[in-house]
C-alpha cells in the first residue's frame, strides 16, 4: 500500500490514463462525425457557409473582439473559402482519423488544438452555445498532447516501442 502511495497511486495513475485515451478516442470521433456530417456531403455548401460568416457583415466578423481576428477574417478566410474549407475538411479529417487510432497523436492532437482555438476565437462575442464546446475541445487537445494519449490503446504504443524518438507519439 505504501508503495502505491509512494509510486504514484498505482492503479490511479493507469485510470488516468486510461481516461486521457478515451477522451482522445472520443475527440478524435467527434471530428470524425462532424467532418462527414457537416462538411464531405456538401463541400459547397460549407464553402458558402464560411464565405458567409467571414464577410465583412458575417456572424464571426461583427462584434468579434479581437479585430485583428476580424480583420485575418475578412482579408484572407474570406476571400479564399473554398481553398480554406478544403483545408479544415483535411485538417479535421486527418486529425480526427489519427486520434482515433492514436497515431502520431501528438501532432494531430496539436491540429485539433488549433482548429478549437480557432473556432473559439471566431465564435466567442456569440453565446456561449456557439464556443463552450470548442473551447472544451481545445483543453481536451491539450490534455492528450501533453499525455502522449496515443501511447494508450494507440499505433503510437507500438511506436514508441521501437524508437528513440517520442516527440510526435
Amino acid at each position: 500500500m505504501a508503495k502505491n502511495a509512494a509510486g504514484g497511486g498505482g492503479g490511479h495513475a493507469q485510470a488516468s490514463i486510461a481516461g486521457i485515451a478515451l477522451l482522445r478516442i472520443f475527440l478524435g470521433a467527434f471530428f470524425l462525425y462532424i467532418v462527414f456530417t457537416e462538411k464531405i456531403g456538401n463541400p459547397a455548401g460549407f464553402t458558402r457557409d464560411l464565405a458567409d460568416w467571414t464577410a465583412r457583415d458575417g456572424l464571426f466578423v461583427v462584434g468579434n473582439q479581437w479585430p485583428a481576428f476580424g480583420r485575418f477574417l475578412t482579408s484572407s478566410v474570406h476571400p479564399n473559402a473554398q481553398a480554406v474549407a478544403w483545408l479544415l475538411i483535411f485538417t479535421e479529417l486527418f486529425a480526427g482519423a489519427m486520434l482515433l487510432v492514436g497515431l502520431l497523436t501528438r501532432l494531430a492532437g496539436f491540429g485539433a488544438l488549433v482548429l478549437s482555438v480557432l473556432y473559439t476565437l471566431a465564435t466567442f462575442h456569440l453565446p456561449a452555445e456557439f464556443w463552450s464546446n470548442d473551447l472544451a475541445y481545445a483543453a481536451i487537445s491539450l490534455a492528450v498532447i501533453i499525455a502522449a494519449a496515443g501511447r494508450t490503446w494507440g499505433i503510437d504504443a507500438f511506436i514508441a516501442q521501437r524508437t528513440k524518438v517520442k516527440l510526435l507519439w
